[in-house]
């Protein structure tokens, strides 16, 4: 792991008395995440009107699948891959992501 990934994380964590925890409700995220992951959103996608999607991902990131990233050019959005980064994307590649987002609005 990046030494920039690390010290994102350490930014998370607590130090109380003798032992180190996560500063984050890990079951409350996972519930969430779990909520999320149960919606079909690919209907809001292929059929919007209106507005526009930008997705940029990770190439080492599983979260958005070349499969994905297909279904989603077809459906007329804009996908970016940045090559080498994982999920955390402001960590692996700040600069190249903050470029991306700033072509999208443009």
């Amino acid at each position: 792991m990046p030494p920039a990934a690390i010290d994102w994380l350490l930014l998370n964590l607590v130090h109380d008395r003798d032992v180190y925890r996560w500063r984050i409700d890990r079951a409350a995220l996972a519930a969430l995440y779990a909520g999320i992951g149960a919606a079909d959103l690919w209907p809001a996608v292929e059929r919007r009107r209106g507005y526009s999607i930008h997705v940029i991902r990770g190439g080492k990131s599983d979260h958005v699948s070349d499969a994905d990233a297909r279904r989603l050019t077809a459906a007329g959005c804009r996908v970016d891959t940045l090559e080498g980064a994982g999920h955390f994307l402001h960590v692996d590649r700040p600069e190249e992501l903050l470029d991306r987002i700033v072509q999208g609005v443009g």
